[in-house]
């Protein structure tokens, strides 16, 4: 009877042990996983920023009388502004020839070059800006679009990371606070700014907007402006804006965690070059 109580006592131990390794090992590649990932997160985020400090350049303030407004025609004459930084287009399409603007929310995380690629809509959800398959994807336009922003409604995707790149930061204007300080969108292209005021905030659905509607159609344009300030999101913002079939939108959209089935949009409509900033 004693040996068999030091055989059982002897198998508990050795269960014991086997449990305890297991459970190191585990944490051991948990402790590895998560070093990858941060590892991954830090190259993702100098990669970024060397195509940042390669492509853009804020000119010096100084005080001297301005240059003349490039006279601008067509539609965009309304609307082009003076750039308040320069980026280097003709660098950045030797880089990669897909890249057509550059998209900046100042005071956050978004700060990326625009891809535009007409024939293959879902290339660059999982290839980076430089053409490398990359979870991280880059920031683009899909076909339904034209790459000159002259749509009525233009919409820019990009992937919600977990380390908050990419498009994840769109997700902090759920708060209000930083929705009221943060009010516009800028984006750059080769030889002017174009201004979005930024109108509202929300959860929806995953639709596919462009594929569904044809908002070339004032009528049905301007059902979807007015279903705009109609979304029951609890977490929507949103300014009042009085909007019309004229305007241009433009909608930055990323993914919801957890929620396949949901995209968080950031809208902005298209300021005249006479508004202030």
């Amino acid at each position: 009877m004693i040996s068999q109580g030091r055989k059982s006592n002897n198998g508990k131990k050795t269960a014991l042990w086997l449990l305890i390794a297991l459970a190191l090992c585990a944490i051991g590649y948990a402790l590895a996983a998560l070093l990858d990932i941060g590892g991954k997160s830090r190259a993702q985020q100098a990669a970024q920023d060397k195509i940042r400090d390669a492509a853009i350049t804020i000119p010096p303030q100084v005080e001297a009388t301005p240059a003349p407004a490039p006279q601008w025609e067509g539609w965009i004459a309304d609307y082009a502004r003076q750039p308040d930084k320069k980026v280097d287009f003709e660098a950045l399409r030797q880089r990669n020839s897909d890249i057509f603007a550059w998209v900046t929310i100042p005071d956050t995380e978004v700060d990326y070059p625009i891809a535009f690629v007409p024939k293959d809509d879902t290339y660059y959800l999982e290839h980076d800006i430089d053409r490398q398959e990359s979870k991280y994807g880059a920031i683009y336009v899909e076909g339904y679009n034209s790459a000159n922003l002259s749509d009525p409604l233009t919409i820019v995707y990009g992937h919600n990371m977990k380390d908050g790149s990419m498009f994840a930061s769109l997700h902090q204007f759920e708060n209000e606070t930083f929705f009221d300080e943060h009010p516009v969108i800028r984006v750059y292209m080769a030889d002017y700014m174009l201004e979005y005021a930024i109108i509202a905030a929300y959860e929806a659905g995953d639709a596919h907007i462009l594929a569904q509607y044809d908002f070339l159609d004032e009528t049905v344009f301007a059902e979807y402006l007015d279903n705009i300030y109609d979304v029951r999101d609890l977490s929507a913002k949103f300014r009042q804006y009085k909007l019309s079939t004229e305007d241009r939108i433009l909608a930055l959209v990323t993914c919801v965690r957890g929620k396949d089935d949901a995209r968080y949009f950031v809208q902005g409509v298209l300021k005249s070059n006479g508004e202030r900033s």
